[in-house]
């Protein structure tokens, strides 16, 4: 049975959602989560919440974030947790779905961003002359490996299909031990690594992006190069200098950018600049929290 859920293409999906919606009025009107995914993502919001303030010294009351690609992870959900928490949350308002991962890295390691964001003319002007190209993510923490192969023309723009993607939850860094010998691990994770490239004639990357905590291994590292010398003539540039903070630097980025965005809808500021302005501290909804 197919469930509808928000932004709808059609008032006939809009009409077949309404039981669901109902329901998770319903729960909300009593205090409770909208449903259960929402009460496990609202748990991770604030255990990671609660780390900021204990790093901060001060409480929170509003929060951007960025998702890994992960299917039925839907913004309707992450907008319910931010509701179950009284957070407010900071919509990106060029964008009608979640920041992905791949666009917080991106911006996060300076890249498909203007020189001059308060110059809206030049900025677009900017932004609108680049050449669209081929960015490879890569994502390696405790318990995932994730990679992607994605077509971007900046910070603002990501054609990331689910077929242009892939996700694998028994090849994180702490599952090495699991396998009957780490050179038959590694073996498989040399495979994933090229996976989408070779079994598709896409074109090659020109940036690779490294995301998690565990890319800087030097074992992980050697494959990656390996990978990429295999498959490419001239290797890429590969992006690494702070893998495991990185999306969250792009998610701060990002909405400090936002009253100059220059694919606004509207001319209008609508409030938004004195939101950022009155931010008390970003928070990324990371990766490694939502494989766990």
């Amino acid at each position: 049975m197919a469930v509808f859920r928000p932004p709808y293409s059609n008032l006939n999906e809009l009409i077949k959602d309404k039981p669901r919606q109902v329901k998770r009025k319903a729960r909300k009107a009593v205090g409770l989560p909208a449903s259960e995914d929402v009460a496990v993502l609202a748990a991770m919001l604030k255990s990671l919440q609660d780390a900021v303030e204990d790093h901060l010294g001060h409480g929170t009351s509003s929060a951007a974030t960025a998702i890994p690609h992960l299917l039925a992870l839907y913004k309707e959900d992450i907008l319910d947790a931010f509701v179950y928490l009284d957070l407010q949350f900071i919509d990106l308002p060029f964008r009608d779905k979640p920041l992905r991962e791949t666009s917080a890295a991106y911006a996060g390691y300076g890249l498909g961003l203007c020189s001059n964001y308060t110059d809206l003319i030049t900025c677009k002007r900017e932004l609108d002359n680049w050449p669209q190209k081929v960015v490879m993510a890569v994502l390696y923490t405790q318990s995932a490996l994730t990679v992607s192969l994605s077509i971007t023309k900046s910070a603002y723009s990501l054609f990331e299909p689910q077929y242009r993607h892939l996700e694998d939850f028994t090849l994180g860094y702490g599952a090495r031990h699991d396998y009957l010998s780490q050179d038959y691990y590694w073996e498989l994770v040399r495979d994933r690594l090229g996976e989408i490239m070779i079994q598709n004639r896409y074109e090659r990357p020109a940036h690779v992006l490294l995301l998690g905590e565990n890319a800087h291994d030097k074992k992980f590292a050697s494959i990656l190069a390996e990978v990429l010398e295999s498959v490419m003539q001239k290797k890429p540039k590969v992006w690494q200098e702070d893998a495991e903070g990185v999306a969250a630097k792009g998610v701060a980025e990002l909405p400090k950018r936002a009253p100059w965005d220059p694919y606004r809808r509207s001319g209008k500021d609508d409030g938004f600049k004195g939101l950022v302005e009155d931010i008390d501290s970003l928070l990324l909804v990371s990766d490694n929290s939502l494989a766990e």
